[in-house]
């Protein structure tokens, strides 16, 4: 894995502790996908995201967010209530009742079946990533393993 601890006497060339990376959290895991979402979209780089690796990135965007917390909640938070402003929409116009379960179908059936470009792929997976967290069930269950994932990551390469 990228984020591993490497058995290391303290002193030594890859530094204190002998980690690889150094200290690494999940405010900087967020940052750094955030950052290769935009750039790895522009495709200027060695790194260049299409639409399915763009919608990856921007999944694991939202599960670094939950996990580092504080203000980084912002970011999911617009997410579920973009999805609660949808479902509140669609159930008001006379669809008959909607939930969030709805709501992850429907945009997961969108994000899957529509070409998109890559950018519109990164958006898909931020918000979808927000809409199966707040639809719960069975849909949370990506967002609850990855965040999970990195929480136990992060916990071993900051001891």
């Amino acid at each position: 894995m990228l984020l591993m601890t490497i058995a290391a006497p303290t002193g030594t060339p890859l530094g204190t502790g002998g980690k690889l990376l150094g200290s690494v959290g999940a405010g900087a895991v967020a940052i750094a996908l955030f950052v290769l979402l935009i750039f790895g979209i522009r495709g200027k780089g060695m790194i260049t995201l299409k639409s399915r690796g763009a919608f990856v990135v921007g999944f694991l965007a939202i599960a670094a967010c939950t996990t580092a917390g504080q203000v980084w909640t912002l970011v999911p938070d617009a997410g579920v209530s973009l999805g609660e402003s949808i479902r509140a929409s669609l159930s008001g116009a006379g669809f008959g009742e909607v939930g969030m379960g709805g709501i992850c179908l429907i945009a997961t059936i969108l994000a899957l079946c529509i070409n998109i470009t890559p950018a519109l792929g990164g958006w898909a997976g931020l918000i979808l990533s927000s809409f199966f967290t707040a639809a719960g069930g069975i849909w949370m269950a990506a967002p609850l393993i990855l965040t999970t994932t990195l929480t136990n990551l992060l916990a071993k390469v900051s001891t």
